[in-house]
């Protein structure tokens, strides 16, 4: 399970008229591995050189819609096979891939794909924005793609192939693809996402926050409990810690909205077990993410001490997350 956001910048390529996403945090690269000497070199066994023979090459830019994005990560497209790529184009509707730039024009002008495959169970129109479930049989092309085009920036991104036991969860923003989230169709443990993407070039919009927010929300829905795979990745806990902050502040302060925060500190009786059940969060996250906080401190399980008082201005501030009332399911 994979989550982030992370902030890039668009400039114009002059030769071809499209817009560059630039990164300006870029995992670091493992270390160079120093060349094995020659006794290494004969005692390697035959499984491991067939194991580095497998690896994919490296795609060094990917063009999808009016973005040049460069992959952070290799990720298993057929074509990489025989090694590094200089370019690979994507379709931003039905996420298919080619080498040449003639054949991905003539795929656009062909294209009937205008919207996700699946129905759609979350509309608000004030924002126009959609999103669309999908059900990884039965659209296991789409997904497929959509998991390839994922592993270029998730690392540890394992999934390509076996989508036939997951729902794919598709956010459009105004007729575009901006992200996605997976999750198991039956699990034990409850994991309402086992991977998330917010598309490099729509970073700090607020959509990965959003996501993560849906996906609680339909846990809700069904009554349970719902966790994220864990691990976190490094980016995917900043992505979880930003929103499970956002619901303990709501939660908090609005049980102290009538109170005067004039005060240096102030309390609130909202419970760990109340936001909980309020937002369908696993008592423990919550828990951990108020041990992480420095505006919040837990008096007892049924107290909360508020001890910054410029904590009010949470009350004003606006943070996209979905709104049960637009919820079709």
């Amino acid at each position: 399970m994979e989550a982030k956001e992370n902030t890039c910048t668009n400039t114009r390529r002059s030769t071809r008229n499209k817009k560059v996403a630039v990164f300006d945090e870029k995992p670091k690269s493992s270390p160079k591995r120093t060349r094995a000497s020659s006794k290494q070199s004969v005692q390697r066994t035959p499984k491991k050189r067939a194991k580095q023979l497998k690896a994919p090459g490296m795609i060094k830019q990917v063009a999808i819609g009016e973005f040049i994005l460069k992959p952070w990560y290799a990720s298993p497209y057929p074509m990489c096979d025989a090694g590094d790529l200089e370019l690979l184009y994507i379709c931003e509707r039905c996420m298919s891939f080619s080498t040449s730039r003639t054949s991905m024009n003539r795929h656009h002008q062909k294209c009937c794909c205008f919207a996700p495959p699946g129905k759609v169970i979350y509309e608000d129109s004030k924002f126009d924005q959609m999103v669309f479930e999908i059900d990884g049989e039965a659209n296991r092309v789409y997904c497929q793609n959509m998991c390839l085009f994922c592993k270029l920036f998730l690392k540890a991104k394992s999934l390509s192939y076996d989508v036939d036991e997951f729902l794919f969860y598709i956010l459009v923003v105004k007729g575009v693809v901006v992200g996605y989230f997976s999750k198991e169709k039956s699990t034990r443990f409850n994991y309402n996402l086992a991977c998330i993407l917010t598309f490099p070039q729509y970073h700090s919009l607020g959509y990965g926050k959003f996501l993560i927010s849906l996906s609680y929300l339909l846990s809700r829905r069904e009554g349970k409990i719902g966790n994220p795979e864990k691990p976190l990745s490094d980016h995917g806990l900043i992505a979880y810690r930003s929103f499970w902050k956002h619901v303990v502040l709501k939660s908090v302060l609005r049980d102290c909205v009538k109170k005067d925060f004039t005060k240096e500190s102030s309390f609130s009786s909202c419970s760990i077990a109340d936001i909980s059940e309020e937002w369908a969060i696993n008592p423990v996250d919550i828990i951990e993410t108020i041990e992480w906080m420095k505006d919040v401190s837990i008096k007892n399980p049924v107290l909360f001490k508020i001890t910054n008082i410029e904590v009010r201005s949470h009350l004003n501030s606006v943070t996209a997350i979905a709104d049960p009332t637009f919820l079709l399911v």
